[in-house]
């Protein structure tokens, strides 16, 4: 056995998860913003309770992406 048959991954496609689990976080972060923020208020319960219904489906389609 060679010494490279102790790794379970590559070491390129270790960093290429990484990336995409960042990536993955920092769109799901943007999707929370979607749902979450309103730049008028800071009452989460409030702005979620008066969020668009656009903004909730971005919301979700972004959590769905981050998923991916």
């Amino acid at each position: 056995m060679n010494a490279r048959s102790n790794n379970l991954i590559a070491s390129k496609v270790a960093v290429r998860l990484g990336i995409s689990g960042i990536v993955g976080s920092l769109v799901l972060f943007a999707g929370d913003m979607l749902f979450y923020y309103d730049g008028e208020g800071s009452d989460f319960v409030a702005n979620m309770a008066s969020a668009a219904p656009e903004r909730i489906v971005a919301s979700g389609v972004c959590a769905l992406i981050a998923a991916w």
